[in-house]
């Protein structure tokens, strides 16, 4: 199926690719409670400015977040019918009538927190569609940027990201294969959370339209979009979430800046936004083979996914070495297909195995019509495969290991290693509706809390529920394991599943490539090519088709990595047991150390007679494959096959768990280097600390000094008695004091410190 053309960009302008689109202007920046008053006829529709700058009708007011909501033309919002009795009114009415006193409310609440709103509304005649634009003024952002915990930069220094493989490239020089230059990368710097009391200590503070960035605004936006109420808190009428879930709003999202394509002047690498960046050096099938730019996707997406992406390339390189040992082993398992004995047997056998029926209508058949079908299987059935699966499993904890130290390198660069302990907020629907609240041991604030016993039951019936479904799902997996076709319709399937899943679509993938290795020696190479074309997929949807995502701050890729460990010791377990009772490996080795050395008989060694009573019930002498006497019970073979294969699956399991427990123990969670890095940026932000409260002070000696030079001078004023009190100085009023002011942010009421930066 060929994929669509990407079509001109949208997703910069509110109202579409619609040029003539029309809709009165509506809620300007006027300080009156807004009414959702019933639209304008279509003849008194005002044409709306279409501009690609993401700004207010003023051409200066930028638009943080975005609220839309749908209308019929025929629906007279804001006028409700008279009628006698409320029984009277129609369902659907006063559901309408409900949706607007929310809407109402909400936006009322955000007005009064101080957020600046303008309403578009575009009507054709179809529905009419309402655009209502969001901004947090200077006051909001300060206050809500301390409230969060934003951390904002002190100084600036060159940006220390690098690859291993351009590392060994440079060390050779010779050109990195992987490595790109991608323009306007962005800078590291020394950052500390942010205090109104201490603005002038940051890095750009005079400089109020761009010291927040746009990720930082939306950020700030949704946490008042998310935790403003509109109705009865215990019952959970708070928030925007909850609005959209009921209707109220259509969607609410910040917008892209700008439009993704490259204008046809080609301007050059660094005059081109942080979207085209992504777009061009990102989002290309070209760039199939190229590192990622994670700072830049960290930049424009927000941490949370940029960290999926990285676990995506991380997870993606890693699957290299693996595919290309599965695709030995399954080569291997191809020149001993061609000379396998027992295979040969069974081809060449004709007449000579009569096997008895599968069911009680089946006629009789030959052995010999198994042939390729028995070939086929000896392609992933063989001595390689438990190689491979030990190599896997190896692999799988490695993976995990290495991924672990890759994950602490950039949540350290990118300021997100103490997120989950500090800066991590609960739900505002939690909040809400929480029982009781506790101190937190390591803030110190008040938080919302469920009792450890409602936690528990609520755990444990997750759990449940996902147990069922994973044993239900390995059942299905293993009956139909004879997982290569199984795994491959599987891999397929996963590969075919909405994007929309991403991080459990990965797992899933995760989960066949080691539990079920044992079956497909090539799923490595099936999730290596998926990935690739997966990477890329999905990067263009987030660049080009996507709205643009609230950005979300993250630790790691969350539970997902416990997920995968636990994923890694099934596959232990898993392939032990594939191994020792679906495999003919163990058989095999049986037979060559008791009977035959080359394997000669070994096709009539593993079918059993079938036994007297049936023979004489159907007149017929017949074959299956079990290890069992003629009167139908287990053969001596059968029990030294049993012990053999469980004490396969112990020795299988402690040599893993044991190899495995060693390279956990010698890859180190952190790595050195991070370590001494992260000691070291700190003694160098307490010096940068230190150097911008000493040029403050020395702004501020200047401003006295200034300020004493011209007060009248004791002569001046005709001389001065000995009890005569000085004149005060006039000092000059700082900025961050003016941006904490209380008159400044109407409904959230605060004071800078009293103690000087």
């Amino acid at each position: 199926m060929h994929r669509k053309k990407i079509k001109a960009d949208d997703h910069a302008n509110l109202m579409g690719e619609d040029q003539n689109a029309k809709g009165p202007y509506y809620g300007s920046l006027s300080q009156d409670p807004i009414e959702i008053s019933e639209l304008s006829k279509p003849s008194q529709a005002t044409h709306v400015t279409q501009s690609t700058a993401n700004v207010f009708s003023d051409g200066r007011t930028r638009i943080d977040f975005v609220l839309v909501w749908e209308a019929d033309p025929q629906e007279q919002e804001g006028q409700n019918e008279e009628t006698s009795a409320e029984s009277e009114v129609p369902r659907w009415r006063r559901a309408v009538d409900v949706r607007k006193t929310w809407r109402k409310k909400f936006l009322n609440k955000l007005q009064a927190a101080g957020i600046c709103i303008e309403k578009h509304v575009v009507q054709d005649e179809k529905k009419v569609v309402h655009y209502v634009l969001l901004n947090a003024p200077w006051s909001v952002l300060c206050y809500y940027a301390e409230d969060l915990r934003l951390r904002l930069p002190l100084q600036a220094l060159p940006n220390q990201a690098s690859n291993w493989s351009d590392r060994v490239a440079k060390r050779l020089a010779v050109p990195s294969l992987l490595h790109e230059e991608v323009p306007n990368l962005p800078l590291d710097y020394y950052t500390c959370h942010f205090k109104v009391n201490k603005l002038a200590w940051f890095l750009g503070s005079n400089e109020q339209d761009t010291f927040f960035s746009s990720t930082q605004r939306h950020r700030i936006l949704y946490e008042i979009l998310a935790t403003t109420p509109y109705g009865h808190l215990k019952q959970g009428e708070v928030g925007v979430d909850r609005l959209l879930s009921e209707n109220v709003f259509a969607a609410a999202f910040p917008l892209h800046e700008g439009p993704f394509a490259l204008p046809a002047d080609r301007l050059a690498p660094e005059s081109l936004t942080e979207r085209q960046v992504l777009f061009q050096y990102w989002a290309r099938w070209r760039k199939w083979n190229r590192y990622q730019p994670l700072d830049h996707i960290r930049r424009y997406f927000g941490e949370k996914i940029a960290l999926y992406f990285a676990w995506l390339g991380f997870y993606t390189g890693w699957l290299l070495p693996a595919a290309v040992v599965g695709t030995l082993v399954f080569i291997a398992g191809i020149f001993l297909m061609l000379s396998d004995i027992p295979a040969q047997e069974i081809c060449e056998s004709e007449d000579q195995y009569q096997m008895c029926p599968l069911c009680k209508e089946c006629p009789q058949w030959q052995l010999s019509s198994i042939c390729s079908m028995f070939k086929a299987g000896r392609l992933f059935d063989h001595g390689g495969t438990i190689f491979f699966s030990i190599f896997m499993s190896l692999w799988a904890v490695t993976f995990l290991e290495y991924w672990k130290r890759m994950n602490a390198t950039l949540a350290h660069r990118w300021d997100c290693s103490d997120f989950e302990d500090i800066e991590e907020r609960p739900r505002p629907q939690f909040t809400a509706m929480a029982p009781m609240t506790m101190e937190n041991p390591i803030t110190g604030a008040e938080e919302p809390y469920f009792p450890k016993q409602n936690r528990v039951k609520r755990v444990i019936a997750g759990l449940m529920i996902i147990i069922m479904m994973r044993c239900t799902r390995l059942r299905r997996s293993t009956k139909m394991l004879s997982p290569s076709k199984c795994l491959s319709s599987s891999l397929s399937i996963s590969t075919l599943l909405p994007s929309t899943l991403h991080s459990s679509r990965e797992v899933l993938q995760f989960g066949f490539i080691t539990i079920f290795v044992a079956a497909c020696p090539l799923a490595p190479l099936f999730a290596l090519l998926n990935n690739w074309v997966e990477i890329r997929l999905d990067a263009q949807k987030f660049v080009c088709e996507y709205r643009r995502p609230v950005a979300e701050r993250a630790q790691g890729i969350g539970i997902w990595f416990y997920i995968l460990e636990v994923i890694t010791h099934l596959a232990v377990i898993s392939n032990a047991f594939l191994i020792a009772f679906t495999s003919d490996f163990l058989p095999r080795l049986y037979y060559q150390y008791t009977r035959a050395s080359d394997l000669q008989g070994y096709v009539n060694f593993t079918l059993a007679y079938a036994p007297k009573h049936f023979a004489s019930q159907h007149n017929v002498t017949c074959r299956y494959r079990a290890y069992r006497d003629e009167s139908g019970r287990y053969s001596l073979t059968y029990w030294n096959l049993l012990a053999i294969r469980l004490g396969f699956i112990i020795v299988f399991e402690h040599v893993v768990f044991f190899i495995a427990r060693l390279i956990d123990l010698m890859v180190p969670d952190i790595p050195e280097s991070l370590q001494i890095k992260v000691k070291r940026e700190r003694y160098l932000a307490k010096q940068a600390l230190a150097e911008n409260k000493v040029l403050f002070e020395r702004k501020e000696v200047r401003a006295t000094s200034s300020t004493m030079q011209t007060a009248p001078k004791d002569w001046e004023r005709g001389g001065t008695h000995e009890n005569q009190e000085p004149t005060p100085l006039q000092t000059t009023t700082s900025t961050h004091t003016l941006a904490a002011s209380p008159e400044a942010h109407p409904q959230h009421q605060f004071e800078p410190e009293a103690e000087s930066p």
